[in-house]
Formats: C-alpha cells, structure tokens, sequence
C-alpha cells in the first residue's frame, strides 16, 4: 500500500480526482442518488443567518486566528498532512453529513456516535439530507471546539482548512458531487477533509460506492464548493 501510496504522488497527476485508498471500507449496500437532490444544502433562514454583520463578524475574528497559526506552521513545501480518521460510509443515501460529523467527532473525542442519533440532533429529512446550517452547532456542542461554518466566496477555503488540520481538527465540505471525476452524479454531497499537499485538497467520501481516501487539486474542490453553495465547516 505504501509503494502504491508514493507512485501516485510521484506521478503528480493533478488533473481529475485521484484514489489513494483501495476501497476495502466499501460496503455491500449500493445507494441510488437522486440527480438535482442537494443532501447537504443550506436553508433560507440559514443563508440569511450566514451572511448577518454579527455572524460575518465573529466568523472574521475565528479566519484572524487561523491566519496567525498559518504564519506559525506554513504549508509544507513538499509532502503531505493527513489525519488518520476513522473511514465509515453513510447508512442512508442521505446521511453523508452525519457520517462525515461521526468520523469527525470520534477523531476529535474519541466517543462514535451513531449516525441515527446525529441525523435526529441535526434534523436530518429523508430524500432531502441535512442542512449544513444545522450540523455546525451539533458539532461544536459535541466536540466542545470552536467549529464554525464557513463559505469559500467570502473565505477561501484552503487555507482556512490548512490550519485546522495542522491543529488536528477534520472538516466538512458540502459540494457538488458531479466536480469530481470519478462517477458521482449531479447532487449535493458532504465529504470530510482530512489533509492537504501543496496546490492539493485530500478527503474521505462517506458514500458506500466510492469510499476512498482522494485528493484533487484546490481549485478542483473550490470549484466544488462553489456549485453547491460554497459552505464548509472547519
């Protein structure tokens, strides 16, 4: 696995989604995903929320700190920062978010919680997903860190993300699934960033059918980002 591992970095194919984890985390349900359904969207009331004075101001003050641990720790001029998260897949075609918040919980507390009980705490809908609105305060309540959501338009995600992992912290991307170029249809998807690379953006798909560990270049998931809204948590 390590040799595979370092083939394709040498190979530094930037141009498309890359697998670096052999699917063995896969598991046997296959789910279907409706085309146009945004499992991991935002509602109105909290768009409107988001972009308050009092929130934009507060998420300010939280982007000032993460700049001041950047300037600490740069970005490594070679290599790679990933964080060995635990890797469990979805149970319901619309639970990416809880899944994605249970892998980030137990790498943060080391308590599971179960994906039924965070789809209740985040008032998950069936066919519809979780607003991303509605994850974040669950998060920050259960991992006691100060997790916020962001938006890639008002703040580039990368960097933000960089400091978070140096400090130990996943985060959450909501995206538009059909960016990535290895089968995913057009809907809105949650995926956990766990790493980076110089120019590189690595993360976990909870999806049974493409559970992998992938990294695309950052423009890639800006793009990504981009077409479902822009929100992250981090």
């Amino acid at each position: 696995m390590n040799k595979y591992f370092s083939l394709l970095l040498t190979a530094n194919i930037l141009f498309a989604s890359i697998p670096i984890q052999a699917n063995e985390f896969k598991n046997d349900e296959q789910f279907e995903m409706t085309p146009g359904t945004n499992y991991s969207g935002m509602s109105p009331e909290g768009e409107k929320e988001f972009w308050s004075e009092d929130n934009l101001r507060k998420l300010d003050e939280k982007i000032k700190i993460l700049q001041e641990q950047n300037a600490k720790r740069p970005i490594p001029y070679a290599g790679e920062v990933i964080l060995n998260t635990p890797r469990y897949t979805q149970e319901t075609n619309y639970y990416c978010v809880p899944a994605c918040s249970q892998i980030l919980i137990e790498y943060v507390t080391g308590a599971k919680k179960s994906q039924n009980e965070l789809a209740g705490m985040m008032k998950t809908v069936e066919g519809r997903g979780t607003y991303m609105s509605d994850a974040q305060p669950v998060i920050t309540q259960l991992t006691g860190v100060n997790y916020e959501l962001g938006n890639n338009t008002y703040s580039h995600y990368y960097q933000n993300m960089v400091a978070d992992i140096n400090a130990n912290y996943p985060v959450i991307y909501s995206v538009d699934a059909s960016v990535f170029g290895y089968g995913h249809g057009n809907y809105g998807h949650a995926v956990l960033g766990n790493g980076y690379a110089p120019g590189q953006t690595w993360f976990w798909d909870p999806f049974p059918n493409f559970a992998s560990l992938w990294y695309c270049p950052v423009d890639e998931m800006s793009r990504a980002l981009n077409n479902n809204g822009g929100y992250y948590i981090f």
